[in-house]
């Protein structure tokens, strides 16, 4: 009955002929008008078994009376691939969001079940049904556009949202990278549009692979898809735009080359902590809520005005959710809780809505047609703050990324920072990333890949920000020799920017560090060598 008709389509999906032709019979005799559709690939397959091709079309008369022509076939199997494409995200299967499914395990040579996010399944049917759709009418421009979509998705969650794609020649991303870089393009601005975050990260990467930077870039006076995906809402998207931006090494501006500075001073600026907002008409107010986010292990940053909020939040890409009095003003909360859906970098954001007595009707009004928004009451004690946040992180799922993840992301990204500087330095205005390589540079996890872009930024403030790092005996000794390097070559590079009286500043330091052990001081006259102008590292420990 109803419960084989799963396991009955997953043989379909064996390639074992013999296993094939039983599974069709039995499709067959159950008598499935919804599952006949997955019986039309087999019907109409060119190259397949004719044994197969007959129990398929025994099956279909005997639901359909007569199964319907090749066209006809093609087009319910990519309008049926669209649909499960186009369903809304993050509905169906447990509280956690998945679902059991049936596939075939070739190695077994069997069906089992296997446990996925819905969004996985459905995404993965309809990856499925598009291919079957495409194998009919390969030449169909709209069967094509749904199969890119729905195969791009597909391995956005095969791949584990946090794994680069790999091209391999022919699988289905092979065959989707060889649709070349015009109709990935099509692909990523619809999958932007629609808020499918796997397939536009997926499709990003794939351009960044294949595509020149004059074909995913400069294609009009309008940002093309791939800058847009720079302020895309999903942060996997934004990260794997940056990451395909840099590989195509663009030599010219094109429209929204500002984006990837912006997007990468936000992704380089993670720490790796778990961060939380609270906004309040008052401190107090603020730090009542933030006291027990605390104690749930966040670090808390309070506002006392909308305005204020916003500009916190995209300086640091590790807020994870954010709490909002109702009575905020400056702008008031309607007005406030669109501008941060409005934000890429804060429109995936969890957002809590605090119901003060008699400002309820605003706090429902601003969440309204909101899917990232609560309406919550004022939480007294930490264990009501942490059923909180609980359901405000339920609502982000597949968009969250973990602290670990927000810190890999910041190490790749101040390393793209690096080759940027050397390869596009004209294109771009790189002193928008300074101020999140400075930071990250007294991160001890990202130290050293913040050395790398500040000696490639040749400014004032990164020059002295590596004086700083090579004279602190905090830091480990490799992090300050590295500093020390680097700084010698931002001055070859540049000349002296310091001040002077940072640079005798650097004397004073040197001067009290008799007592210090030798590798300081060998590192601090260093310091003053690179100053001098002395070449290599000739002198290094004999000043005084």
């Amino acid at each position: 009955g109803g419960d084989a008709i799963e396991p009955l389509l997953a043989y379909l999906e064996s390639g074992d002929p013999t296993l094939m032709v039983e599974a069709a019979g039995i499709l067959g005799q159950i008598g499935s008008r919804e599952t006949s559709i997955r019986l039309l690939a087999p019907y109409w397959s060119a190259d397949g078994d004719p044994r197969v091709r007959e129990a398929a079309a025994a099956a279909l008369r005997r639901i359909l009376e007569e199964p319907p022509t090749a066209n006809q076939s093609a087009r319910i199997l990519a309008d049926r691939a669209r649909q499960y494409f186009d369903a809304p995200a993050d509905l169906g299967g447990d509280e956690a969001g998945r679902t059991v499914v049936w596939l075939w395990e070739p190695e077994q040579r069997h069906v089992a079940t296997k446990t996925l996010l819905a969004d996985a399944a459905r995404a993965r049917l309809a990856a499925r049904l598009a291919g079957e759709a495409l194998a009919i009418a390969p030449s169909d421009a709209d069967t094509r556009h749904v199969y890119l979509l729905t195969t791009l998705e597909a391995a956005g969650y095969e791949a584990g949202f946090d794994e680069p794609i790999e091209l391999t020649p022919d699988t289905p991303l092979g065959r989707v990278a060889e649709f070349g870089p015009k109709a990935l393009l099509t692909a990523l601005d619809e999958a932007l549009r629609s808020d499918h975050g796997p397939a536009a990260a997926a499709a990003a990467q794939i351009l960044g692979q294949t595509a020149t930077a004059d074909e995913a870039l400069a294609v009009g006076a309008s940002p093309s898809p791939l800058a847009r995906a720079l302020r895309s809402s999903d942060r996997r998207t934004r990260a794997a735009a940056v990451d395909a931006v840099v590989r195509l090494k663009p030599t010219k501006p094109f429209a929204g080359s500002s984006y990837l500075p912006e997007a990468m001073a936000f992704l380089a600026s993670s720490t790796g902590q778990r961060r939380a907002m609270v906004a309040a008409r008052n401190t107090a107010d603020a730090l009542a809520v933030g006291g027990h986010l605390a104690g749930l292990g966040f670090e808390v940053e309070t506002a006392v005005t909308g305005r204020e909020m916003i500009q916190k939040l995209v300086e640091s890409a590790d807020f994870e959710l954010v709490f909002l009095d109702a009575r905020i003003d400056l702008p008031p909360l309607g007005i406030l809780v669109q501008q941060l859906r409005q934000d890429g970098r804060t429109a995936a954001m969890p957002a809590g809505i605090l119901a003060a007595e008699g400002f309820a009707d605003r706090a429902e009004r601003a969440a309204r047609n909101d899917p990232m928004t609560l309406v919550l009451a004022r939480p007294s004690d930490r264990e009501t703050a942490k059923w909180q946040v609980e359901r405000l992180a339920s609502l982000a799922r597949r968009a969250h990324v973990s602290p670990e993840l927000r810190k890999q992301m910041a190490a790749r990204t101040l390393g793209q920072l690096a080759e940027l500087a050397e390869t596009s330095r004209g294109v771009f205005d790189l002193s928008r990333v300074e101020r999140a390589a400075l930071g990250a540079a007294w991160s001890p996890a990202l130290s050293g890949d913040a050395v790398a872009v500040l000696e490639r930024l040749g400014s004032p403030e990164s020059q002295k920000a590596l004086v700083d790092l090579a004279s602190n005996r905090g830091r480990s000794l490799e992090i300050r020799n590295a500093a020390l390097a680097a700084l010698a070559a931002s001055i070859e590079r540049n000349g002296i920017l310091l001040t002077t009286g940072q640079i005798l500043q650097q004397y004073d330091r040197y001067n009290g560090s008799a007592a210090a052990d030798k590798p300081t001081q060998q590192i601090l006259g260093g310091i003053l060598d690179c100053i001098e102008g002395r070449e290599g590292g000739e002198g290094i420990g004999d000043w005084g």
